[in-house]
């Protein structure tokens, strides 16, 4: 029932005061910040539903700010845009490393901050916002009801917004499918292990593993039945399959745990890409969906990843 509440950091405050006028002016309730700490106390208030963060502040940089906010379990959730001057290759990888969900570079582009801010408060869980000069995607036709994840229809816009962001930054993108298959399993068990993938409280179990293993701006869907698909923007394809085997390792572990009468194996098909070689959404899913196929088909193994930059294929 409010706007959303945009602070700026930065401690150019000419910069700073010009730059909320324009975001008042767009319905958003903008909050200036001149330094680190003052960014920190307004965070830690509760007081700001997204950061814009400029890395050379004075006194605590933005890069240590960003850190401080992501580790405290009631602050790590706010998305947050770096900003900076310099605009490297190397600014854009730590920020997203620390969980910036994008990065901008000065001078400042209105339009350019516009766009950034509403792709960055997709990020966002929950919202109890109805004023807000952005559609909220908590909408029940972009979320899996079940999981609580999102469903197909989001994850093919995020998906083209992403390809289009890793053009403007060249930086990495990978695209993970996940599904489950059994292994040593006898015709008596296909039933009962299709039904438990496909039970509620398995899939719940999944999605949760997901959640808690992921940054804020992954982009987690339940793609259908028990095949999910999570997004990782700035991560190439070796991360990527360190995510795919951390997320294998969680939920198979809570399978045994919970000593389910059949096995369980997780599969994963990957495709990671940069610059030049990023395609459509629709083929880069694609690709990923191929490579998962081939993983069921293939004994023994459960991770097939392609690197479209680099030309090679991995699996394990």
């Amino acid at each position: 029932m409010k706007n959303i509440r945009v602070c700026v950091a930065d401690d150019n405050r000419d910069e700073v005061l010009i730059l909320c006028e324009s975001l008042k002016l767009h319905n958003y309730e903008a909050i200036p910040a001149f330094c680190g700490v003052e960014a920190l106390d307004l965070c830690k208030s509760g007081s700001v539903d997204l950061l814009l963060l400029d890395i050379g502040l004075p006194d605590i940089d933005g890069i240590e700010v960003c850190r401080r906010l992501k580790a405290d379990p009631n602050t790590r959730d706010i998305p947050i845009i770096f900003v900076s001057a310099r605009g490297s290759s190397q600014d854009v990888a730590l920020g997203h490393e620390l969980g910036a969900v994008d990065y901008i570079a000065k001078p400042y582009n209105l339009p350019m901050v516009l766009v950034a801010v509403e792709m960055a408060l997709r990020t966002l869980h929950t919202s109890a916002y109805i004023d807000s000069p952005v559609e909220f995607w908590d909408d029940p036709i972009y979320t899996d009801p079940l999981t609580g994840l999102r469903n197909y229809r989001y994850l093919m816009e995020r998906l083209e917004e992403e390809i289009v962001r890793t053009d403007r930054h060249k930086s990495p993108l990978s695209c993970i499918v996940l599904d489950f298959a059994d292994y040593d399993i006898d015709e008596e068990e296909i039933t009962e292990r299709t039904e438990l993938i496909e039970s509620e409280s398995f899939l719940q179990d999944v999605a949760l593993a997901l959640k808690q293993n992921s940054r804020s701006c992954d982009i987690l869907t339940r793609f259908e039945s028990s095949k999910f698909v999570i997004v990782l923007p700035n991560q190439n394809l070796e991360r990527a399959i360190k995510y795919a085997q951390k997320i294998a390792k969680e939920v198979e572990k809570n399978f045994l745990e919970e000593e389910k009468t059949v096995s369980l194996q997780s599969k994963f098909g990957i495709v990671s890409c940069k610059d030049k070689c990023v395609p459509s959404g629709e083929e880069l899913l694609g690709i990923a969906m191929k490579n998962l196929l081939r993983a069921f088909t293939r004994p023994g193994i459960s991770i097939v990843g392609k690197d479209l930059t680099e030309k090679k294929e991995v699996f394990l």
